[in-house]
């Protein structure tokens, strides 16, 4: 998909634009990760709560937006320029934003939705099982136990355990985002939303 706007200096302006931007974006939302992650205050608890993560992350998905709609005004394909080029192509045909508005933003609500299932599924440890004090989170619980245990029946519990507790819930959501996702990748040229991945 592309435009008519066959200006590189314009183009490359932008370029160094989204840049900045998106920079900016990304070191704000690590930064919030960061902090929570490494700093368990009540204050970062407040700022990593679903209704900021749900704020950054529509900040996010309307730069995504914007980024895409100006991305798509160029001729990128026919710009003299091969590096710009290059990340016009990336930012036109690896993305998501091409769906219509109301398709674009039922999809950031199912990866919402997923994140807060990952992040609120707990299980019960392996050699506890019976007293039902099940608060093994994916991060950093299990991942530091799968990665240090080296009892097969401890992964196996562990992993089975994990696997039961988000399957059920997500997987209704995971195929509606695999066919949103599909749709994305056919409006950028793409058969399956592998082919953006690769």
């Amino acid at each position: 998909m592309e435009g008519s706007n066959m200006n590189l200096g314009e183009a490359q302006q932008f370029l160094r634009e989204y840049e900045r931007e998106a920079a900016e974006m990304c070191f704000r939302v690590k930064q919030s990760q960061w902090n929570f992650s490494t700093n368990i205050t009540d204050a970062n608890k407040r700022r990593m709560v679903p209704s900021i993560q749900l704020e950054e992350q529509a900040l996010e998905s309307k730069l995504d937006r914007l980024s895409w709609r100006r991305a798509t005004s160029f001729t990128w394909t026919r710009l003299p320029d091969s590096q710009t080029r290059r990340q016009l192509n990336m930012l036109v045909t690896q993305t998501r934003a091409g769906l219509p508005d109301n398709e674009f933003d039922e999809l950031q609500q199912v990866i919402s939705e997923m994140k807060d299932i990952y992040s609120r599924a707990r299980v019960c440890p392996y050699h506890n099982r019976m007293n039902n004090y099940c608060d093994l989170a994916l991060e950093p619980d299990l991942t530091r136990a799968l990665a240090h245990t080296r009892d097969y029946e401890e992964q196996l519990h562990l992993w089975k355990a994990w696997r039961d507790s988000v399957g059920p819930p997500i997987r209704s959501r995971y195929i509606h985002y695999m066919q949103l996702a599909n749709k994305a990748a056919r409006i950028n040229g793409k058969y399956r939303i592998n082919h953006l991945i690769l």
